[in-house]
Formats: structure tokens, sequence, C-alpha cells
């Protein structure tokens, strides 16, 4: 049950209880407005004590949660001075010493959402603040007479003063208007404004000159109601078929003469300038999806200090995104690779039911004849269970005409991306540029904890100068070695010769299991394209079964790069014995699943059936896009279908034999028979450390067989629930862990524990209990074995 203020007066004293705290400002949006300790600009929470005297707020709480009002609590001996007011970050940072900056566990949206003070029992609602969509820069609460207003130059830590009018839920009509049709244009503009407003709307074809019209609240024209604070403007039907309708709305307050614009553009670089839409082209036809792209001058883009335009994607219209040209070798390309950077208060969605992307690309295919390598890869390491971006092709139109099909890719690193795949947002994440032996900058960029340095980057890469059972020792308690094995063994499938020093993210749990693993990056030269020393990275020659290059370990210090580098994480993993054999394992299962042999039908291969799909959606677009840039013009002039042909045969085909039959076990090769039923055992159950801890419990499984037993997907389940992630492959006659804690587990103080070369995987749900019935099941649910504790 939620207790809103009125319940206070049973709970505090009675004369405290008029001049409560409460919420007065907050900041969805903050670029530039107030920074951190650590040089960071994020969301805000203003909390003033109205009173004379000082209020001591320790163990209230801040929430944005309704079903979780007690999320964060104030420390001991936080003090509210009277008349004065608190700061509180909303950065998701955690931390609550009194006397130093404050930060909640949690983040607002700038979508809007409502803001909790709660009382100490963790279930009163002191003050709560509904927040509307933020604007970057402007923040929301309340003037001195307690209306709720925007803020256009935010007062955070100060009296806040006379806001400006409210303006709410704009909206237009039809969503994607026809050549020919009006626009109509409302927004809900409420008390205490909204009686004695004036509004005027002001639009824009494509890049023309501004044109007005008057906005009512009088119930004449499109007006459906007089008085219902709901303004109505009506733009004229001005616009042509895939052209780009834009507009504002400005109102005012005759009482004071105060304004507010919609979007108010208070940060001209990072914010909307207008609100919009485009008209609909029936001309279009497609089966892909559409980026609708508008710039003035489209020659800016393909420079790297870029420009601004508009995107519209999936029925929703953003304005004054940043756009530049992005790759290496592609920017020379005729047609070019681009990174769009969408504005902080308005952030792109995908897909209409995930998260919103602070900045996304859209990659030439230029590199690629059959198109489709790309997002192929990206597909592989997603299907395969990995940490992978969104990737697909797609069609873009540019200023309402037709520019090419190309490859979207989701940019890994931000929020989107490690919320998606359960990653922590404040964990390390490096783009790498270098075989991991460098930390230093200019070899690496920090995506995340930017204020600190690289320490954490720079032991990693020394502690894997170890060898022997220290090396051993370094890789299962410092690396998330289920998680690079399955990287590495999707990287195998498609020949990727091009992420050795370069093209990978390295991301860290720095307040979890501290456990570093290899992501995805830069899948252009992958399923048989690499580059050559001869004709550089347009060529025609298929890579498919050609050693050092192919080989199964490619990457070691063995198999090194054709221009000579090898990646030193790689190399540990692959020299290590017990890593290695997990590898190759793993790497089996996944030819099983993925690359698969000619004896399973042709439909039923993953293949063949993802190129008969694409093929089947992407051929007219594709033929629209070499009508305009041509087939490429180096190498020979394959078509589409040509090219994807000699993808199968030339790629598909040897990359099979390669591996099923040149490096297979039973042709003196290194790569394993398949084992679809290892025999794995739960060994022992410890519900009952010796700490007390039950973090410091775990479940040991036990491999009796004589090959590694591939457990990826298996589950545990009982009061304890947990889904073994990909790669987590159990070697032939050892021991495998799983973990409430991770982390907790490596401290423990008797074995097993940390140094001991334990594998170890988690977290799982819940706590072992006893009479407790744990369940294994495999990948088909079934049940392998059972224990009672």
């Amino acid at each position: 049950m939620i207790l809103r203020a009125c319940s206070l007066i049973a709970l505090l004293a009675a004369p405290a209880a008029a001049q409560v705290p409460f919420i007065s400002e907050a900041q969805s949006v903050n670029r530039t407005t107030l920074l951190d300790e650590d040089g960071e600009a994020p969301d805000w929470i203003e909390v003033t004590n109205p009173g004379t005297s000082d209020y001591d707020i320790s163990g209230w709480h801040l929430s944005d949660n309704d079903d979780a009002l007690d999320a964060w609590a104030f420390p001991p001996g936080t003090v509210i001075p009277a008349q004065g007011s608190i700061i509180v970050f909303a950065s998701h940072k955690n931390r609550a010493i009194a006397g130093a900056p404050l930060h909640t566990d949690f983040r607002l949206s700038g979508e809007g959402e409502t803001v909790y003070l709660v009382f100490s029992n963790g279930s009163t609602v002191v003050s709560e603040l509904e927040m509307p969509r933020g604007y970057t820069n402007v923040s929301y609460g309340r003037d001195p007479a307690g209306a709720l207003t925007y803020f256009v130059s935010p007062t955070p830590g100060l009296p806040n003063g006379t806001g400006a009018p409210v303006v709410l839920n704009p909206r237009h009509a039809p969503t994607t208007p026809k050549a020919g049709e009006p626009v109509v244009v409302t927004a809900l503009v409420p008390d205490p404004f909204g009686a004695t407003a004036s509004a005027t709307l002001t639009y824009r074809v494509m890049y023309g000159t501004e044109q007005s019209v008057v906005m009512v609240d009088d119930g004449s024209g499109d007006d459906k109601i007089a008085g219902d604070r709901i303004w109505t403007g009506t733009i004229p039907p001005v616009a042509a078929p895939g052209e780009m309708l834009r507009w504002k709305l400005t109102v005012s307050d005759s009482s004071d003469g105060s304004s507010f614009t919609l979007p108010p553009h208070a940060k001209p670089k990072f914010s909307d300038e207008y609100l919009g839409t485009r008209i609909a082209d029936g001309n279009v036809q497609t089966q892909l999806p559409v980026w609708w792209w508008f710039i003035e001058n489209p020659g800016q883009a393909n420079q790297v200090a870029g420009s601004r335009c508009s995107v519209s994607y999936a029925g929703e219209f953003y304005d004054n995104v940043y756009v530049r040209i992005r790759g290496g070798s592609s920017y020379a390309y005729p047609k070019k690779s681009y990174k769009f950077d969408f504005n902080p208060e308005h952030r792109v969605r995908i897909d209409i039911d995930g998260p919103r992307h602070d900045e996304i690309n859209i990659n030439t295919t230029w590199a690629d004849k059959a198109f489709i390598r790309q997002p192929l890869a990206y597909q592989l390491y997603s299907e395969a269970g990995g940490a992978a971006p969104i990737s697909f092709p797609i069609r873009v139109e540019q200023n309402g005409t037709f520019f090419s099909v190309a490859v979207f890719i989701e940019e890994p690193g931000e929020r989107a991306f490690l919320d998606r795949h359960g990653l922590d947002r404040e964990g390390d994440m490096y783009k790498m540029y270098n075989t991991f032996t460098n930390w230093k900058g200019g070899s690496v960029e920090k995506k995340t904890r930017q204020y600190e340095g690289n320490g954490g980057l720079k032991i990693i890469i020394n502690k894997l100068d170890k060898t022997g059972t220290e090396l051993r020792d370094v890789l299962f308690d410092k690396v998330d070695v289920a998680a690079c094995i399955n990287y590495l063994a999707v990287t195998s499938l498609m020949h990727d010769n091009d992420h050795i020093a370069k093209n990978y993210f390295v991301h860290r749990e720095t307040e979890g299991d501290r456990e570093w693993r290899m992501l995805a990056w830069d899948k252009d030269l992958v399923w048989g394209r690499n580059y050559s020393l001869q004709g550089g990275v347009l060529n025609d020659k298929i890579y498919a079964d050609d050693d050092p290059l192919a080989h199964p370990l490619f990457g070691d210090s063995d198999h090194p790069k054709n221009d000579g580098p090898f990646n030193k994480l790689i190399d540990r993993i692959y020299d290590t014995p017990e890593t290695r054999e997990m590898y190759l394992c793993h790497l089996r299962t996944l030819m099983d699943r993925f690359l698969q042999t000619e004896t399973i039908p042709r439909e039923e291969r993953w293949i063949e059936s993802k190129v008969d799909a694409w093929i089947a959606q992407m051929s007219p677009d594709v033929a629209l896009d070499q009508a305009k840039w041509g087939i490429p013009f180096w190498g020979k002039d394959f078509t589409f279908r040509q090219d994807l042909d000699r993808f199968l045969q030339k790629y598909v085909r040897r990359r099979r034999f390669h591996l099923y039959e040149t490096h297979a076990a039973k042709n003196g090769g290194i790569i394993p028979p398949a084992n679809p039923s290892p025999a794995v055992m739960i060994s022992l159950v410890e519900g009952d450390p010796i700490s007390g801890d039950q973090d410091e419990e775990f479940v040991e499984l036990t491999n009796t067989g004589s090959l590694a037993g591939d457990l990826s997907g298996w589950t545990l389940s009982g009061d304890i629930e947990f889904t073994f992630p990909a790669g987590a492959v159990c070697r032939a006659g050892s021991t495998l862990y799983i973990s409430p804690d991770v982390y907790t587990f490596r401290q423990r103080s008797s074995s097993p524990t940390s140094g001991e070369g334990h594998f170890v995987v988690g977290p799982y749900s819940g706590h072992i209990k006893k009479g407790e019935i744990i369940e294994l099941r495999n990948l088909e649910g079934e049940l392998v074995d059972r224990i009672q504790y």
C-alpha cells in the first residue's frame, strides 16, 4: 500500500508536517546545466525544505518506481538547511555519503515518469513530481506559487523563479499525411496557463521559409471543444510526396508575458528544433525498413565535420540530428557509411517495444557485392547467444529520392545495447585499436566510466603475461571465459581475420563479477572476404580454407594475421589447455547448429535459409541500388545473385569441408566429434557455507566422460533458477561451479575459491534451501540429473 503525504501527521511532529520537504525541481535531460564531481552531466532531483528550521531526512527515500518506493535512501546525517535545498544526481552511480555529492541507483526517463520522495518507512509518499517528456537543459518543477512549470533556465540549488507555460502531448493527424491533406496539430496547455494563453503554430516545408498560423481553443475549425485547454492549428496541404513537413508551437501567457516554444531548442547542438512528419510516397514499394533522411546540403554528410539533418523512421520523426561520414577505408568509397547521433532529449527507437538509442550506423555495402555479410555476421552472434549489435538491411531515401540499400548497425557501448544484453552500464567498455597489448589513449577509446583512467584494462593486459597455472587462474578468475569462447567460436565460423588488432570491443562487469569479455564489431571482412597484401580491402578473392588464416586457432601466435599480428587475449585462451578444450568443444556445437553439413536439407540449413529469405526480400531494392551506384567497380562485375552464389559455393561449402574434415579429430585434427549427451552430473550442493553468507553457496557439476560437454542453454531449476550461458563447457573429467554471486564465490576463504583454476558461472536467482530438489535439464528440456539437498 502506498501512503500519501496526508498520513505524515501520524508519523511526524505536527509543527513540522506543514513545512515538510518536497521535490521542487528535476531535470531528466541534462547536458550542461549541472556537472557532478566526475565532470559528467547526469539527471538530477532537487529537494527543498520550505521551513524555518533545518530538516533531517536521513533514511528517507527517492524512487522512480511506485513498486519499489524504498529503492534509494538518504544516508545518515542528511540535513536540508532551513529555506534551502539539496541536489541528488539521478545517475545510477549509487553514492550515499552525507556531506558528499549524492547519487541515486536509478536514472530518470526523458520520456516522462513520476519521481517520489518517500518517508523512512519506505511506503509513505511525502512528495511526488509527475514529470512530462524532458528537453535538453530544460527542467521541470514548481514555481513560487506552487504551479508546475518548465524552466528554460534551470536553477538547481537556488529558489525557483517564474516558469513558462507548460505545453504537453503534441499530436498531429494524419500520422503520415498524403500530399493534398491538411495536417492538424494539437497540444494541451493545462491550468494555470491554459485560460490565459495564446498560441502560434509555425511550419516549414523541407528547407523553405517558415509560415505561421494562429492556434485556437474556441471550438472553431478543426478545434473540437472550446475551452478544453487543447489548442489546435491547421497546416494547409502544402507539401509534395516524400517531402518533410516540420513545425513548432509557441504558447504565451497573457497574464505575465512569459512564453514557451515546443520544442524549446534550448541547446541548439543537442536538441530538436522542430516537430514534424513526412508526406507519404506511394512510389516507395519495398519489403525493407525505410530510413527517410532529409538534409539540406547532402555533401556535408560526407565530411568528418558532418552536418545536421532530419530522420523519419518507423513512424517517428527526429529533427536536428547530427550525421557524419564513418569508417576507415570506406571513406574513399563512392557509396559511403554514416553515423547518426540523436539528441539526448529524443533518442531513436529502432524497435517499437525496445529501448531508445543515442546513435546508430548506416553502413555501406560497397565492399560486399552480396550485400548481406554484415547483417548475417551480427545475426549469427545474436542467435548463438552472444552480445551483438542489432543489424539488418535497410533502404535509405534521401530528400524524397531513393539513395541506397545499406546495413543498419546498432552502436555497441551505449545504454540500450548494454541493457539489452544484461551488461552493466557502469562497467568498463573500450573500443580496441590494438592486439590487447596496450591500454593507453590513442590505441583504445573508452566508452564508459570516462571520469576515471584505464587502470583496470592495464591490469588485465599485464596479468596475461603470466604462464602455466598462474595464467590459467587469471583466465578463469578475470575473464568471462564462456562469453569469450562463444565470441571466438562464432568468429571462426565466419572466418573473420580483421578483429585481431582492431574491430572489437572489450567490457568488464566492474561492479559485478569483474570479468572481461570480447564483443563483436565491424564485420565487413567476413564470410570469405579478407584484406589482401596485394589488393587491399577491395578484392574478389574468397578465403575459406587457406591456413593459417582459416585455421580454427587463427589469431594466436602460431596462426597470425596475414600482415603479422596476433591477439594477446586470443593467444592465451587458445594456448591454455583447459580453455582450448572448451573452445574447440563449443566450436563443434556451433558448427552443427549453424554451419551444418550438406546432409541437412537446404531449407533446414541456417545459412542457406537466411540467404534465400534475403534474396526474396531485397532483390527489387538491390536493383535500384545498382542502377544508382553501379556494381562496385573493383574486381569482376558480379551481380547480387552471382556473388551470393559465390558466397555459398566458394566460402560456405569449402568452410564446411575445412572444419568438418581437414581439422577433424578423426583425421588427425583438433576439432572433436559431436557430444550431444555429455556425461555431466550434479556432484555437490553447498547450501550452508561456513561463513553464513548465502552468496558463497554453490552447485558443482562433474563431467565423468572422456569428451568435453557443451552446456550452453542447459538449465538448473528448483528454488534456484539458472540458464547456462553460451560457451559454458564442462571439460572432460573436470568440474564446473554455478554461483549466485560469482565475485563472492571467488572471495571464499576456503576451497573452492579463486586461484584454483575453477570455471564458475552465474549468477543464479534464489538460494538453496534444505530439502530442495535441484534439477539439471539439457537444451531440449530433458532431465539429466536431480538431487535433493
